[in-house]
């Protein structure tokens, strides 16, 4: 190996593209640019808005402590 080659190297993966821009002046740096292709509407919102009819808030009042609604930690629900 030549003395002036670096042995270190590193992959950079961002979704930023002004972080990858930068990354791309960094001769020590491989820079990737990733975009995920979730749909906007499969992105978590951090609530869920549910319509629920008389049996369904009845069973949600019986069940205090259960997650009848499968919520994600810290994720609220509004109940219409």
């Amino acid at each position: 190996m030549p003395e002036d080659s670096n042995p270190l190297f590193f992959n950079f993966i961002t979704s930023d593209a002004t972080q990858y821009l930068n990354a791309c002046s960094w001769p020590q740096l491989h820079a990737e640019y990733y975009s995920e292709t979730t749909h906007k509407e499969d992105l978590w919102k951090g609530y869920q808005e549910l319509d629920l009819d008389d049996e369904a808030l009845a069973n949600f009042y019986e069940h205090l402590t259960d997650n009848t609604f499968n919520l994600k930690i810290n994720e609220y629900a509004i109940i219409k």
